[in-house]
C-alpha cells in the first residue's frame, strides 16, 4: 500500500507540472482573449489544486492518526515448542489413574489376544538420585534389579505414601553395574522390555502398541492383571507411555498362561 501510495504520488505530481506547463502555453497563446485567459487560469488552478491534494493528504491523515500512514509489515510470531516429559500416545481421558483397576482384572483368556492395558515406566536411577522414594536404594529397589543378584538390605523397609512397603538394595559404591538385568535375566532394553504379572504372561510373551514391538522380560510386585510397565531406559523423559493403550499379543501360544 506505502509502495502505491507513492507511486500515485509522483504520478499526480507529473500530471500536474504538465498541466501547469499546459495552462501556461494557453495563456501565452491567448492574444488577449478573455475566454482563452480564463480557461488556462482554471486549468492552472485545477492543477495546482490537486497537487496540494495529493501532497497535503499525508499531512492530513497523519494529524488524524500517524498509524494510518505508517504502515507496517504483518508478522506472524513463531510458535513456541514445548516438551513434554511424559506423553500418553493413545490415553484414553479419565483413565489415566485407574492403575488399580487394571491391576484387579483377570488375565487374558487363551481366545482374547487383543486387550485394553494400562502402562506405567520404571527406568534406572542416577546414582544418588532418590526420585519420589525416601532414598536412592529404595528408589533402586522399586525401579529395577540391585547389584549382587538383587541383594537387599533387610534390616530397613522402604514405604510409599499408600502403605506398600518393600527392602532397599544393599548399599554399593559408585561405579557399581545396577539395574542391569531383568527377572529373565537378559540386560533390559529402553522402550523395548516390559514387566509384567507373570502369573498371566511368560518371559518372551511379545506384544504389539502402536505398531511397536515389545517383550514381557520382567515382573514387579506392584504389576497385576492387565498392567504393564515399559522400561524407559536412564530417565522417565524417554517414556511416552502413560495410561490405556490397546495391546495386541504376537505370540499367543507361547504368551499366556
Amino acid at each position: 500500500i506505502t509502495g502505491i501510495y507513492q507511486w500515485m504520488v509522483g504520478v499526480v505530481a507529473i500530471l500536474a507540472v504538465v498541466a501547469l506547463m499546459v495552462g501556461g502555453v494557453i495563456w501565452m497563446l491567448a492574444g488577449g482573449s478573455k475566454g482563452r485567459v480564463d480557461s488556462a487560469k482554471k486549468t492552472i488552478t485545477n492543477a495546482l489544486v490537486g497537487l496540494l491534494l495529493a501532497l497535503g493528504s499525508y499531512l492530513f491523515l497523519w494529524t488524524i492518526s500517524p498509524q494510518l500512514v505508517q504502515f507496517r509489515p504483518i508478522i506472524l510470531p513463531m510458535v513456541k515448542e514445548i516438551t513434554l516429559a511424559i506423553v500418553g500416545r493413545n490415553v484414553t481421558p479419565g483413565q489415566e489413574g485407574k492403575v488399580e483397576e487394571f491391576n484387579s482384572m483377570a488375565c487374558p483368556a487363551a481366545s482374547e489376544t487383543e486387550f485394553d492395558a494400562y502402562f506405567t515406566a520404571y527406568y534406572t536411577p542416577p546414582y544418588g538420585s532418590k526420585g519420589n522414594y525416601e532414598d536412592f536404594w529404595c528408589n533402586i529397589a522399586m525401579q529395577c534389579y540391585c547389584p549382587n543378584n538383587n541383594k537387599r538390605d533387610k534390616s530397613r523397609i522402604c514405604q510409599t505414601a499408600s502403605g506398600y512397603q518393600w527392602h532397599p538394595c544393599v548399599e554399593f559404591p559408585q561405579g557399581t553395574p545396577y539395574c542391569t538385568s531383568t527377572s529373565s535375566g537378559r540386560p533390559p532394553q529402553a522402550n523395548y522390555s516390559l514387566a509384567a504379572d507373570q502369573t498371566c504372561f511368560k518371559k518372551g510373551c511379545k506384544l504389539e502398541v502402536d505398531g511397536n514391538t515389545y517383550e514381557v522380560q520382567d515382573k514387579g510386585d506392584l504389576i497385576k492383571g492387565r498392567h504393564f510397565d515399559l522400561y524407559a531406559g536412564d530417565s522417565l523423559q524417554n517414556a511416552d507411555f502413560s495410561g490405556v493403550k490397546r495391546v495386541k499379543i504376537l505370540n499367543p501360544n507361547e504368551c499366556l498362561r
